[in-house]
């Protein structure tokens, strides 16, 4: 089962995130920083389960490239990066 934790982040070296997305699937914790790219690109919404769950699943295909993009519905894109063993950015593209 995935856990969802979410808080407002404080910024990283070289991005401002806003928040601080924690999934843990058993033993294993994944961090993810939420950036959009631009003032137009979409907030994070916590309520928003999807996405969290889908970013889970495109990590675990990260394994031959350093990102991926992908979409959900027509107007929610986003490109998941590695940053290091267990994190990651995501940034929404709009």
């Amino acid at each position: 089962m995935l856990s969802i934790d979410v808080v407002p982040a404080e910024p990283q070296p070289n991005f401002n995130p806003s928040h601080k997305i924690t999934l843990t699937h058993g033993s294993e914790v994944d961090v993810y920083w939420y950036v959009r790219d631009s003032d137009t690109a979409r907030p994070f919404d916590p309520k928003e389960r999807d996405l969290p769950e889908l970013m889970h699943t495109k990590r675990l295909a990260l394994a031959n490239t350093k990102s991926v993009s992908f979409s959900i519905d027509a107007d929610r894109q986003y490109k998941l990066e590695i940053l290091g063993t267990h994190e990651f950015r995501i940034r929404s593209l709009r």
